[in-house]
């Protein structure tokens, strides 16, 4: 790879997967480090699932923007590479800080919580689930924020509100995703969720084997061993998440209703509004609509006739947030 890429100087690679690399990288007009996410083309057709996944995180990402979710600042391509530039998140996963620390507070992992569920809550009012959230997938910046990243497997939920698609990482799938039901994926993110939520108090997995398969019997047979150290409210908590039946499971109302939850808000922290605008949802007319949006919503993977459907019909759904905030 070159030692720039458009105006941004490369500096060194900071991720590396099976499709992409991840660079480091200063804008030199303003000395801001960003990160590039680095495409190969020649590792994607039109219809492969990298790049599905990537024009989906592209299009969620510019779509969001929330103190808690990753922001992406530029697209743009080469004869060789597309080329995604996002925030920098200098203190990198919450994994690796949980495993140099070995053990947190009760307080910081409060902190860590309260940012992912608001993340989670604003992601969820806009019809659109995570459905891979993980430690791995939950980045720091410099204050030791949360910045969650990686919507490349997010569903985009109509107003039936289940989906069929198993996906996910294993130790943090729910079960009814594991037996391969129709599910409702806001509940499923939740339970995601819980597990995260459990390791920052615990210190390890709930679930956890040497096989994904015998993982996976774990979280649709045995129960969460919760620990007799914690609160009450704590214990409320990962029980109420980590409730294998999704209709008994916590909602994010009652998360953050939960007196724990509530307490020690630091001074800096505001909880973001997630109400989105009832004229979203309101049915649009065929001769209003804008050919350019509707030529990006098809680049997510639905035909241009099905995204009028969507915009003139009298349902919520995920195709009138996306056309609203464009």
């Amino acid at each position: 790879m070159q030692s720039s890429i458009g105006k941004y100087i490369i500096q060194r690679t900071i991720g590396e997967g099976s499709t992409s690399k991840v660079k480091l990288a200063i804008e030199p007009e303003t000395g801001k480090e960003v990160a590039i996410k680095i495409i190969p083309k020649n590792k994607v057709t039109a219809k492969s699932t990298t790049l599905i996944r990537s024009e989906r995180e592209i299009a969620i990402l510019k779509l969001f923007n929330h103190p808690n979710i990753v922001k992406i600042f530029e697209v743009f391509e080469s004869d060789e590479y597309l080329f995604l530039v996002m925030e920098y998140m200098q203190k990198g996963e919450l994994l690796d800080y949980l495993i140099s620390k070995k053990a947190i507070s009760t307080t910081q992992s409060l902190f860590f919580f309260q940012q992912i569920i608001y993340a989670v809550e604003y992601s969820h009012s806009h019809l659109i689930s995570h459905r891979d959230l993980k430690l791995e997938n939950i980045l720091l910046d410099s204050f030791g924020n949360v910045k969650i990243v990686d919507f490349g497997m997010a569903g985009l939920v109509d107003n039936q509100n289940l989906l069929n698609t198993s996906c996910g990482s294993p130790h943090y799938v729910a079960p009814e995703v594991v037996t391969g039901k129709s599910y409702d994926p806001f509940k499923a993110d939740i339970w995601s969720c819980g597990i995260i939520l459990y390791v920052l108090l615990v210190g390890r997995l709930p679930f956890d084997a040497d096989s994904i398969q015998e993982v996976l019997i774990q979280i649709t047979q045995n129960e969460p061993e919760i620990p007799s150290h914690l609160s009450p409210d704590k214990s409320q908590l990962l029980q109420g998440m980590l409730q294998k039946d999704p209709q008994k499971r916590m909602t994010i109302q009652e998360i953050k209703e939960n007196p724990w939850f509530c307490s020690n808000f630091p001074r800096y922290f505001e909880q973001p509004k997630t109400q989105i605008d009832p004229n979203f949802f309101s049915p649009r007319k065929v001769e209003n609509l804008s050919t350019s949006i509707i030529s990006s919503l098809s680049r997510l993977g639905i035909d241009e006739n099905s995204i009028i459907e969507f915009l003139t019909s009298q349902e919520a759904n995920w195709v009138k947030v996306f056309y609203s905030l464009n």
